[in-house]
């Protein structure tokens, strides 16, 4: 009888630990009133019986409270690892989240680019286009206002600056040069 008790008890320890009084509680309630009930009892092997019950109970008692400790560390470790996980995984989310915002910006830049690309090629088209219509432009001012509308010959102010860099040329190389003039009569009339 008395191990099935001391049985029962030691196993209260452990079953109960998370709550320390109930656990010394219960273990006393098995093993006290059979120690005192032992000590009480003549005969040296139930005297015997009753100190162990006692010392028993005191050994219960001290592994309830470290029991206690042990369980109550568990529990918070328990507890703050679900809370690491349920961080993980908002943090999981938050990074899935960042993830597929960051790969629709990518995708949203990429397009970006490749319109300011096109509207770059085509503006460089266009710019193209635009010179080389300036410089036709420019082409046909310059031979507009060197030569004669009528005849293709170059005018008066044409003729005067080319004579003048020819003379300054014939000058410097000691050279001759000639200049053959026709008239028209009437020309004026017939323009």
């Amino acid at each position: 009888m008395a191990t099935i008790v001391s049985a029962m008890a030691g196993g209260s320890a452990t079953v109960l630990a998370a709550a320390r009084r109930l656990a010394i509680l219960y273990c006393g309630a098995m093993l006290v009133p059979s120690s005192i009930m032992f000590l009480l009892t003549p005969g040296r092997e139930n005297q015997f019986l009753g100190v162990l019950g006692c010392i028993f109970f005191a050994v219960m008692a001290s592994a309830s409270r470290v029991t206690h400790r042990a369980t109550l560390s568990a529990i918070r470790l328990n507890r703050t690892n679900q809370a690491l996980l349920a961080d993980m995984d908002c943090e999981r989310e938050r990074t899935t989240h960042a993830n597929a915002e960051l790969t629709f910006a990518q995708a949203a830049l990429r397009e970006t680019l490749e319109t300011l690309e096109d509207r770059i090629t085509a503006r460089t088209a266009d710019l193209k286009h635009e010179i080389g219509e300036r410089e036709r432009y420019a082409r046909e001012l310059a031979r507009l206002a060197s030569r004669d509308s009528l005849t293709g010959f170059y005018n008066r102010s044409t003729l005067t600056d080319r004579l003048g860099a020819e003379r300054q040329r014939a000058e410097h190389s000691d050279a001759a040069i000639a200049v053959l003039f026709l008239d028209l009569d009437n020309f004026k009339e017939v323009n």
